[in-house]
């Protein structure tokens, strides 16, 4: 019995055992499926966008898993106690004897059988001798059971074209490459456009229409890459202008301020925010500068793109007949060739100063882009990158910062017309095998960015599709 007992405990206590892996298990498991069912379908809105179909979008909005474990144990047993059994067993049996005698009569006479039955009886004793045995039988059975609950969310309602279809802001390009992704990877996949506007030397605002207009697509890749590849994206934080309340000499400390003066109580009624003076030199001691210094609310603090010259050659300034104008070449430093007319009239090449706004794609605009770039890949593998396509300048030590002629460049995005089992993400699209090859660990990021965008933008309110951010020095 203590044998028994023993056996249906470990029983129990193997089951228990394995409970924790099973669950461990079933929840790497759907950790994993989840992940393969995001990141192939962003490689297949990928390849959408590079036959100009439609993208399309789901998700699992509730996935729930059961699982159960249920032992059983038993055990049959036998008790003949201890010591010798002893086992008699009694037998008796009748039995006939049959005679046949035979007699021989005289001639002329018949002659006769006889039969003669003899009873008998037979008897017998056995006797066995056995030594007591207890016998066990167990049985030992187990059973798990899982099972799975998941929904579908389809994503086509209003609110999520709109998040999808809005430009990304600032806010989310910084935040992706505080991540630790490539400013150049960022600027290549983000930035729709640059454009440069004359900047005017006493309001420091923009003259005018643009003088020049980089576009990140494949009419203007030359140009748009010379300018990711020649100035780094980075980040500055500028401050909005002071807004002035009134002068000093308006201002009362009494609650009740008489017409046309300003007290203390008055200032917050603009929103209850900080406030400071303006001008170095402060309130004088015997109030001669009262009318001068302002009291003002702060301008705001935000963090804006700019674009950061490398060392690259200054490009050349533009040569055209007199009286033709030309686009803006921008040089570095918030400067850009301007065509203005000179005495003559003869239009001149002239470094001029300008404002930089940066307009970011949408989340649906950059996978769009990534569809170009398949579009327009080699139809084979080769070691360098076409020109129509972005990349990325590289130096041998995987950096930027060294010159121009000692870098070489890289692809944004890669994928191959194959089925590769070593493959880092694969889909069948239009009855064909698509793969990103294991080497490809820059389109991996690519399939990270796009798939955080689509998260971050999944519902917003109107905006505009594109938003110009202003880069100021």
């Amino acid at each position: 019995m203590i044998r028994l007992l023993m056996v249906a405990s470990g029983t129990l206590m193997l089951s228990s055992c394995a409970f924790p892996t099973q669950v461990q298990r079933f929840g790497v498991e759907y950790n994993e499926a989840l992940a393969s069912m995001a990141n192939e379908q962003a490689l297949l809105n990928i390849l959408r966008a590079s036959r100009g179909m439609p993208t399309h979008f789901t998700s699992v909005s509730r996935f729930t898993g059961t699982l159960s474990l249920k032992a059983t144990g038993s055990a049959n047993g036998q008790f003949r106690g201890s010591g010798l059994t002893r086992t008699a067993t009694n037998g008796g049996s009748l039995s006939t004897a049959t005679t046949v005698g035979t007699s021989v009569a005289p001639v002329g006479t018949t002659a006769s059988n006889s039969v003669v039955s003899t009873p008998g009886s037979s008897s017998s004793i056995v006797e066995a001798v056995a030594e007591g045995v207890d016998l066990y039988t167990p049985q030992v059975g187990g059973e798990l059971n899982s099972g799975t609950a998941f929904d579908v969310q389809v994503f086509d309602q209003q609110k999520f074209y709109q998040g999808i279809l809005s430009g990304v802001k600032f806010s989310t390009v910084e935040m992706l490459m505080n991540q630790g992704f490539e400013a150049d990877l960022i600027a290549n996949l983000l930035i729709a456009r640059v454009d440069f506007y004359e900047k005017d030397a006493a309001t420091k605002g923009k003259i005018g229409d643009a003088v020049a207009s980089y576009r990140n697509d494949a009419s203007d890749r030359v140009r748009f890459q010379n300018l990711v590849d020649c100035n780094a994206l980075d980040v500055a934080e500028t401050r909005s202008p002071d807004t002035k309340i009134a002068p000093v000499s308006r201002l009362e400390l009494n609650k009740d301020a008489a017409r046309g003066r300003v007290s203390l109580a008055d200032l917050a009624l603009f929103d209850g925010g900080k406030f400071g003076l303006s001008g170095g030199q402060g309130i004088s001691p015997d109030g001669s500068t009262d009318s001068k210094v302002f009291v003002v609310k702060p301008g705001t603090t935000s963090r804006i793109p700019r674009l950061i010259g490398r060392s690259c050659p200054t490009p050349s300034a533009p040569r055209t007949p007199g009286g033709i104008a030309f686009e803006g070449v921008y040089l570095n430093n918030e400067k850009a060739y301007v065509g203005k007319p000179d005495a003559h009239g003869v239009m001149a090449a002239v470094p001029t100063d300008v404002i930089m706004e940066i307009t970011f794609r949408s989340p649906e605009a950059v996978i769009r882009a990534v569809g170009d770039i398949v579009r327009l890949r080699p139809p084979v593998a080769s070691s360098t990158v076409s020109p129509r396509l972005p990349r990325l300048a590289v130096c041998s030590d995987g950096g930027t910062l060294c010159k121009a002629v000692a870098k070489h460049y890289e692809p944004v995005f890669e994928i191959e017309a194959v089925r590769d089992r070593a493959a880092l993400l694969s889909t069948r699209f239009m009855n064909t095998d698509y793969s990103v090859p294991a080497r490809s660990f820059r389109s991996m990021q690519v399939i990270s960015i796009i798939e955080q965008l689509i998260n971050l933008q999944k519902e917003s309110s109107e905006n505009a599709l594109s938003i110009p951010v202003r880069a100021v020095p």
